[in-house]
């Protein structure tokens, strides 16, 4: 793991978070642009914090559908707006890590 981040990378995907908390990007726009950014990162290319981040939300994005039926939520799928949900939780969870703002109006989202 780096000791220290890169801040591009990084960056790059509290942008993306943003843009999704924000409603510029729908789901399936963050799911191929948060995903795969994430999935192709370089081992190094992030310190084991910003791993522990990202991480939960880039495994999270597997058990997610639009619109899930019975069989799908027994095995853990969520939709897109629990998805949402989820993601503000685990935003304020995490003490707003890294300073994202997570207010309930997403339109006041910040990234530094």
């Amino acid at each position: 793991m780096a000791d220290v981040p890169d801040v591009a990378e990084r960056e790059a995907l509290l942008g993306l978070i943003v843009s999704f908390r924000e409603g510029r990007l729908r789901l399936d726009e963050f799911y191929r642009q948060f995903y795969f950014r994430y999935a192709d990162l370089p081992e190094e290319s992030m310190s084991a914090k910003d791993w522990d981040f990202f991480g939960p939300i880039h495994e999270k994005l597997d058990f997610v559908a639009e619109n899930p039926d019975k069989l799908s939520r027994r095995d853990g799928w969520i939709s897109s707006s629990e998805f949402k949900a989820w993601l503000a939780d685990f935003l304020t969870d995490h003490g707003q890590y890294p300073q994202i703002s997570v207010k309930d109006d997403p339109g006041e989202s910040s990234c530094p």
